[in-house]
């Protein structure tokens, strides 16, 4: 993580209430504390102004063109999902596809990181939920009163609702 500065880094690490607290009301210090493993370099200002988008409830679209690599899919279909979750009380994240194969992808990605994030698990877990709750379609989480569900461009949305 790019630390803000050594004292607000040793409160960060040291005291999970801030943490959570902090985490909530910023995607951008979400990702750089759970998701640091991701991080290969400093964070670019395109990525930065990612999180700000995503920070912002009065965008009802965003669209983001970048070059591949550059981790716009790790931060928007993976850990903006997680943080909208977990820290912004969303109920019913759609996760949509080019492909079925496609929106299971992006799926399997947010339910392996549920499972294994470790500091995840401590500081917002557990996520584990009955079996019949985690299909290759949906996630449910009980606790947030939430769900994500993963579609194809190709399927129809009609009715949907959690």
């Amino acid at each position: 993580m790019e630390a803000p500065n050594n004292n607000l880094y040793t409160k960060i690490i040291s005291d999970k209430a801030f943490r959570k607290q902090l985490v909530k009301q910023s995607h951008y210090y979400f990702f750089h504390f759970y998701f640091s493993n991701y991080i290969s370099y400093p964070t670019a200002d395109f990525q930065k102004e990612i999180f700000q988008l995503t920070e912002n409830d009065s965008q009802n679209l965003i669209v983001i063109v970048a070059f591949r690599g550059c981790a716009k899919s790790t931060i928007v279909t993976l850990s903006n999902v997680i943080w909208s979750i977990l820290c912004r009380d969303k109920k019913f994240v759609l996760l949509v596809g080019r492909t079925q194969e496609q929106s299971r992808l992006m799926l399997s990605n947010i339910k392996r990181e549920l499972d294994n994030n470790k500091l995840l698990l401590s500081d917002f877990g557990p996520f584990a939920e009955e079996s019949d709750e985690w299909r290759s379609n949906s996630l449910v989480f009980p606790r947030f009163n939430a769900r994500i569900t993963a579609v194809s461009t190709g399927e129809s949305i009609r009715g949907l609702r959690h």
